[in-house]
């Protein structure tokens, strides 16, 4: 009778004493190295060029862009999220090369430079161009950037497998502030080079816009040398012959993934030896990988991360836009304050980033979470009441109010990346990262349009500019309350907190000896499922407005 075989790369145990609690062999890597280099060059310009076009080419006026109405662009670069789904599981079953995530970055990064050389010669030679032209390469460059972004995010959480169980999680923060660091670096030239507009939000550029498309071509080219040259990723994922369904086995050395050929289930074909190497047909790959997409959901650690998140996702960011852009009017913003508000509330951010990852990686996940959501309501609610009742109303009390957002910005971030460090299994890293993060992104759009919806049948929510402007009492009154309403909303969470594991190693404990649920499961598929196409629709259908 053969021995029972490890589920996971570091064996059963939740804790390998071999390993110092890592989840692979491979130790700790570091970004700054000649071996990783082009992972921390492509961090850092993914950052920059999603910058460029959020806070550049979707703020400048539609003149200069060469659209009649750039609103349908921002809708629809919205669905940027739907790109993790397929990324993660495209990635997980067919491995170009043997190598199952730089193929992605390197095609991302590609597509995205010559699309947007494109557009600098369809400015530079087309006077008369058509607006689909335009909109349709902006969208595609921009969702090109996206998949290289999300594949670097599989390979990240892979690299933090690898570290011991008191250092994992430093690399993800080394990751994250490469690129937040790119996006201070793009709002930094945008308070040097960008020209404001005093009376609206607006930004004007001081030159054609056809030498920024130029600029992000050449940006974009940059990492792909440091990628084929300097970022090392093994080979093996994709043309070996290892068991693709995690939860029938995966094996941390050659030796077990070799005495396993004669006989794994997967292969079929003529004969062949026990040394021979045969690469499983695409076909099965990508079955292997739905059938782990949807065992993943099945798992008590997945579900509960999963209905943690709808609470998370959904109340965290529930905001009322009438309540907030009349805040912005009273605080008299303006697209040069936007600008500064930004650029501070960066590296606002990073600094938290690289506080978590010093002092804070190995905290109690419920204690922090819930210690970040309750200081978020209460800073939310009290500088927003100082601006509503008049005490002080002035660009920089939004400006403090964004940077002080700054831990709730970490933890909305890590929490696609943490969990899915501590539960995903050999060999599935991208369907259970596309898995969390794809649901945490639906829950968000969800909560949006419900707010939305809600915003629209409340007229108390509704702030028309002429009625913020007079500014009267009943007005303040309507907004306090809006503010009180999103600050109980920020706390919502907090009551979901048993559903989140305390610690790394709770995590791994849910994930060997949690077990499984198929009810949980259902449910969470059928959600999926329903919200998937219904958000999409949602979103598409408002491409025309």
């Amino acid at each position: 009778m053969d021995a029972p075989q490890p589920r996971f790369p570091a064996g059963n145990a939740f804790f390998n004493y071999q390993l110092f609690g890592g989840l692979r062999p491979g130790g700790s890597v570091s970004f700054l190295t000649r071996d990783n280099w082009g992972y921390a060059v492509s961090a850092f310009l993914s950052g920059y060029v999603y910058a460029a076009v959020t806070y550049i080419l979707l703020r400048i006026p539609d003149d200069e862009l060469g659209l009649n109405d750039s609103t349908s662009l921002k809708n629809v670069l919205a669905l940027q999220w739907t790109a993790v789904l397929f990324v993660g599981i495209i990635s997980d079953s067919w491995a170009p090369g043997g190598l199952r995530r730089k193929p992605y970055m390197l095609l991302g990064w590609i597509l995205s430079s010559m699309l947007w050389l494109a557009l600098f010669l369809l400015f530079w030679f087309v006077k008369d161009r058509p607006d689909e032209a335009t909109f349709t390469l902006i969208i595609v460059a921009f969702l090109s950037l996206i998949v290289a972004t999300n594949a670097l995010d599989i390979r990240v959480i892979e690299f933090s497998q690898q570290e011991d169980l008191n250092q994992r999680g430093r690399l993800l923060g080394s990751y994250e502030i490469l690129r937040i660091s790119g996006q201070v670096a793009m709002h930094v030239l945008i308070l040097i080079f960008g020209e404001p507009d005093s009376k609206s939000l607006l930004i004007h550029l001081p030159f054609p816009v056809e030498y920024m498309f130029l600029h992000l071509a050449i940006v974009c080219a940059l990492p792909l040398y440091g990628l084929l040259q300097n970022a090392e990723e093994e080979k093996g994922n994709g043309s070996e012959p290892f068991k693709m369904n995690p939860f029938d086995g995966f094996y941390s050395s050659r030796d077990q993934l070799s005495a396993l050929r004669p006989m794994s289930p997967i292969f079929s074909g003529r004969s062949a030896s026990p040394t021979t190497v045969l690469a499983p047909r695409t076909s099965t790959r990508f079955k292997a990988t739905y059938r782990s997409f949807w065992q993943s959901a099945k798992q008590k650690v997945i579900w509960q991360l999963m209905a943690f998140y709808c609470l998370l996702f959904f109340f965290s960011l529930f905001e009322f836009p009438g309540v907030r852009q009349a805040i912005q009017v009273w605080a008299s913003e303006t697209a040069a304050s936007r600008v500064r508000r930004n650029c501070f509330s960066d590296i606002a951010f990073v600094l938290m980033i690289a506080i978590w990852r010093r002092y804070v990686v190995n905290s109690n996940w419920r204690i922090l979470t819930g210690t970040v959501l309750i200081f978020t309501s209460f800073v939310f609610a009290a500088t927003s009441s100082l601006v509503v009742f008049d005490v002080v109303r002035d660009p920089w009390i939004t400006t403090v109010a964004y940077v002080l957002r700054a831990p709730l910005r970490v933890l909305t971030l890590i929490a696609a990346f943490v969990p899915a460090i501590e539960v995903a299994h050999y060999g599935a890293e991208g369907t259970t990262f596309a898995l969390l993060g794809t649901f945490q992104n639906l829950v968000k759009l969800l909560a949006a349009e419900c707010v939305s919806q809600i915003e629209q049948h409340i007229s108390a929510l509704q702030f028309p500019h002429d009625v913020v402007v007079k500014s009267e009492p009943s007005t303040q009154m309507r907004a306090i309350f809006g503010v009180l309403g999103m600050s109980i909303a920020f706390m919502i969470p907090v009551l979901g907190l048993l559903l989140l594991p305390r610690q790394k190693l709770d995590a791994q404990q849910l994930r060997v000896y949690g077990g499984y649920s198929s009810l949980p499961r259902a449910i969470l598929a059928f959600g999926f499922l329903l919200s998937f196409p219904g958000v999409m629709y949602l979103q598409i259908s408002r491409l025309d407005e």
